[in-house]
């Protein structure tokens, strides 16, 4: 499937508390598959454990939500600063 980032979607489940065998399950991809990806993911990120990949991944989601916001908010208002 093109544009089907296999990697990171594999370690979006496992980031998640899914078992390697659900995450395959989930994606249509073998267990050995998920895992070869996640090796992969925890070299990519420095982590080593489950619970270290879903804080990279959640402190990735706050930080994606944080530029979000940034580029939201008008020009030359401060942050915690109301427009009205």
């Amino acid at each position: 499937m093109e544009g089907f980032d296999t990697g990171r979607t594999a370690g979006r489940p496992v980031a998640e508390g899914r078992t390697n065998r659900a995450a395959a399950v989930e994606l249509g991809l073998s267990a050995n598959t998920v895992a070869t990806h996640l090796r992969a993911i925890y070299r990519k990120l420095s982590v080593d454990t489950r619970v270290e990949l879903a804080l990279a991944v959640r402190e990735a989601q706050l930080e994606q939500r944080h530029l979000t916001l940034l580029v939201l908010l008008p020009a030359g208002l401060p942050l915690g600063q109301n427009s009205t």
